[in-house]
């Protein structure tokens, strides 16, 4: 009972699909207007929001709560990527958060698993469309 030829072609399509789904859902998610805003949120709280440098090498610190204990993280910008240096090893044991290198797009991001950090990029807009869908 073999594959027959509608079976190799079916397996074909959807394999060819699923493959290229990686490379252009990114892509059709889109960064807006080129401008990137930097989102920092530990535990679903928003901590840090700016706008992502497009040139130049900086650094902005931010501070958050822990069980109650203030910590201090710092983002590391660079040429219109972002990184999160090493936090503290008392509340993040691994170094896997600095490891995940620096990220540039909206759908990439950085997480700091054990106090739930999340350093993430959010696409801006120019303007507000006034319509989110319009159908006729």
């Amino acid at each position: 009972m073999g594959l027959k030829k509608g079976d190799i072609i079916l397996t074909a399509s959807l394999l060819f699909f699923a493959v290229a789904s990686l490379v252009l859902v990114p892509i059709w998610l889109g960064n807006g207007d080129g401008t990137k805003d930097v989102v920092v949120t530990v535990d679903g709280s928003e901590v840090l929001r700016q706008a992502l440098p497009q040139e130049g090498q900086t650094t902005q610190a931010f501070t958050f709560l822990v069980d109650e204990r203030e910590y201090t993280g710092t983002l590391e910008f660079a040429d219109g990527r972002v990184t999160l240096q090493r936090l503290d090893r008392e509340i993040v044991p691994l170094s896997i958060h600095h490891d995940m290198g620096p990220i540039s797009q909206t759908y990439q991001s950085i997480v700091a698993l054990p106090v739930r950090l999340l350093v993430r990029l959010e696409a801006t807009h120019e303007e507000e469309l006034e319509f989110d869908v319009v159908a006729h």
